[in-house]
């Protein structure tokens, strides 16, 4: 069900906004008589944004800084020892994080995707309230060993090259989406793996096509056709509904029929007359 509070600030600054979420967790806030710690629920937004220790927006859509609320809103009230507050992880449009601040070498491409795509290839889908520790969470990450079980079985039958491509994309691939659960939206960290997994992905895909335009037309066998087209729609749909349980049950989908798609393309490739 969906509860309403209303934050109002202690030096009387003006009532913030009114929130509505899903209850998920335990967290602490003010009341309205600004005198009393409600202990409550928060979790997830109707506006797809969480309220956690670490992110918080208003359904006006005009968040707050962390140093604000802190230095206006909580103290004396909040209980410092249970919470984790930092200027960070609230930001508006305008202050979200898009710096390259670790991507070393790979500074420029980061720079010309963002500056090609408009900043959309490297932004993620927000997977809140879902962890890398919730069953949710851990079954998305899961369906990434379909690539380890593709890239071992074309290494046994004789393609070592591709089948080692295949397993670093799905070791690169459970990084990237291990981040993106644990570290939330709009992280530079989150942002770099997905960089690396493009590279590493990219590297398999470009492969699996070499192998392809050898085989030709004669020798892609209908399944192998099915299996491709089926997987790409399932990407495609992931931008479609680039949030929550759509996004995980349409990118888990992805993992397995492409890693299934790369199986097929690579054994057909080792079985192809010389």
């Amino acid at each position: 069900s969906l509860t309403s509070y209303t934050i109002v600030s202690p030096n009387s600054i003006t009532n913030f906004a009114q929130l509505q979420f899903h209850s998920k967790k335990s967290c602490r806030r003010i009341t309205n008589d600004k005198k009393k710690i409600e202990t409550a629920s928060c979790g997830y937004f109707i506006n797809q944004n969480r309220f956690t220790s670490r992110n918080v927006s208003y359904l006006n859509s005009r968040p707050y800084s962390r140093k604000f609320i802190v230095s206006n809103a909580l103290p004396p009230y909040i209980d410092s020892d249970s919470h984790a507050y930092d200027d960070e992880t609230i930001k508006t449009d305008e202050e979200k994080d898009r710096t390259y601040d670790g991507f070393g070498p790979l500074i420029p491409i980061a720079e010309k995707l963002d500056d090609v795509t408009g900043n959309w290839a490297l932004s993620y889908a927000d997977l809140s309230p879902e962890t890398p520790k919730t069953p949710a969470g851990i079954l998305f990450l899961v369906t990434n060993i379909f690539y380890a079980i593709s890239g071992i079985g074309l290494a046994l039958h004789g393609d070592v090259v591709f089948g080692a491509l295949t397993e670093v994309a799905g070791i690169v691939s459970f990084w990237y989406h291990y981040t993106q659960l644990e570290l939330g939206k709009d992280r530079k960290e989150v942002r770099l793996t997905l960089l690396i997994d493009y590279l590493t992905a990219g590297s398999a895909l470009i492969y699996g096509t070499v192998y392809l335009a050898q085989l030709g037309i004669s020798a892609t066998s209908p399944e192998m056709l099915a299996s491709g087209a089926i997987s790409i729609a399932c990407l495609s749909l992931c931008w479609v509904w680039e949030y929550g349980y759509p996004y995980l049950f349409w990118h888990s989908l992805w993992h397995i029929t492409s890693a299934y798609t790369g199986f097929m393309v690579g054994q057909a490739h080792i079985d192809m007359p010389q």
